[in-house]
């Protein structure tokens, strides 16, 4: 008796656990957004444009300037942080995932992941 109470109590927690982990991942998908209505009260933010800019620091890191229908963003890539960034050229349409902030009284975005 005592063991299968314990039993259900495990599946109870198990279920619950699997939800909870679930519903948290859905949280913090990036919310697909346009340049104009970006901010930084947004946490990840996903944006499809085309790159008009590439510039690379002494330092390794990587600048860009991101271009979609609503407007232009910088955007940093700091050293290592991204792989394939050697197939990335100016043109190229890609869609990038970050954290916007605010610098120098612009926006621009930290990107984590671009393709």
């Amino acid at each position: 008796m005592k063991e299968n109470f314990l039993i259900k109590i495990c599946l109870v927690a198990i279920f619950s656990g699997i939800i909870i982990m679930f519903v948290s991942s859905r949280a913090i998908k990036p919310k697909e957004i346009k340049i104009e209505n970006i901010s930084e009260k947004d946490n990840f933010v996903k944006i499809n444009g085309k790159i008009m800019e590439i510039s690379k620091s002494k330092s390794g890191t990587t600048f860009m300037k991101i271009k979609d229908e609503t407007g232009l963003i910088d955007a940093i890539i700091f050293e290592n942080s991204i792989k394939n960034l050697d197939e990335i050229r100016p043109g190229q349409e890609v869609e990038i995932i970050g954290k916007p902030q605010e610098y120098k009284g612009k926006m621009e975005i930290i990107i984590s992941s671009i393709r």
